[in-house]
C-alpha cells in the first residue's frame, strides 16, 4: 500500500539527501520494500536501481548503508530480465554486487 503513494520516490530522496543516519534508515527500508517481488518492477521505474548503485559506490557513505544499498540492489536483479535495463544500468549494478 505504501509504494501506491510513492514511498519509494521519498526514500530514494532521503537515500541521496538525508544525513548519515537517515541514509541508512532509507536504505534499510529500500532493501526490505524490494523482498515483495511484484514491487520490483515499479521500483525499477522509480529509480531505485540507480539511487542504490550511487549509494553502494559513494565512499563517504556508512558502510552498512553501502551493504543494504548493494543488497537492495541484488534482490531486483535477481528477477529482473537484463535487457529490459538500460546499458548504464546494467554496467553500474555490478560493481555493487562485488561490494557484497
Amino acid at each position: 500500500k505504501l509504494v501506491q503513494l510513492n514511498i519509494i520516490t521519498v526514500l530514494i530522496m532521503f537515500l541521496s539527501e538525508g544525513s548519515p543516519q537517515t541514509r541508512e534508515c532509507a536504505a534499510a527500508s529500500l532493501c526490505q520494500i524490494v523482498v515483495e517481488e511484484s514491487i520490483r518492477g515499479n521500483a525499477i521505474q522509480q529509480g531505485v536501481l540507480k539511487a542504490c548503485s550511487s549509494a553502494a559506490t559513494d565512499e563517504t557513505y556508512k558502510k552498512t548503508t553501502r551493504q543494504y544499498a548493494a543488497h537492495t540492489i541484488a534482490k531486483v536483479l535477481v528477477t529482473t530480465n537484463p535487457n529490459v535495463l538500460s546499458d548504464y544500468l546494467r554496467i553500474n549494478s555490478i560493481a555493487p554486487l562485488l561490494f557484497l
